[in-house]
């Protein structure tokens, strides 16, 4: 009889927990579709320490370090700080560690984004710039330009290789939508 408690207690928690991961994982999903549809509701605005964005209709407010506009695309999309654990492009569009700060001198900065099917696929259309296109970034209520300078393709076994620059840039990184099994990589240089 006690063994048979005890089994039905097993059974139970076992379909207890099999029911919550069921339901974490629905929310998660219906989550970011929301997110996704929701795109055009986003409104941005600064504070004297950073970038936020506010979803109407929703009470989430994230603190971006930045956000990355490129006219030509119609692509606008704040991107979190270097340390900060949703820094990462299974969420958002990725802010390299490797960069450094965006007013620096000589400022050297990398973005990662997914392109794709996925629905974090943020740089679908990057492989329909063209140079001399133009990039911006908003940092500290600033607005810094850059200018399409360099479109490279990289095996994605190999490396990508940066050659040190005397001027301020900023490097899209993406696979490539064109060229199966290629990085895609573009280097703005920035004019202001």
């Amino acid at each position: 009889m006690k063994t048979k408690i005890i089994n039905i207690l097993f059974v139970l928690v076992i379909i207890s927990t099999v029911i919550l991961v069921y339901q974490s994982l629905t929310e998660k999903i219906e989550v970011q579709k929301i997110e996704k549809k929701e795109d055009k509701s986003i409104s941005y605005y600064i504070i004297s320490k950073g970038i936020y964005k506010e979803k109407k209709d929703e009470k989430e407010i994230i603190k971006y370090h930045g956000i990355l506009k490129i006219p030509k695309i119609n692509f606008e999309r704040g991107f979190l700080d270097k340390d900060d654990v949703n820094n990462t492009i299974d969420k958002n569009i990725e802010y390299l560690k490797e960069s450094t700060e965006i007013d620096a001198d000589k400022s050297e900065i990398f973005i990662a984004g997914h392109s794709g099917n996925g629905i974090h696929s943020y740089f679908n259309d990057l492989d329909k710039l063209k140079l001399n296109d133009k990039a911006i970034i908003i940092y500290n209520g600033k607005e810094y330009n850059y200018e399409l300078d360099e479109i490279k393709f990289y095996e994605k076994k190999e490396s990508i290789a940066f050659k040190e620059r005397d001027d301020n840039t900023l490097t899209l990184i993406t696979c490539s939508q064109v060229r199966d099994n290629k990085y895609l990589v573009l280097t703005f240089i920035r004019t202001n």
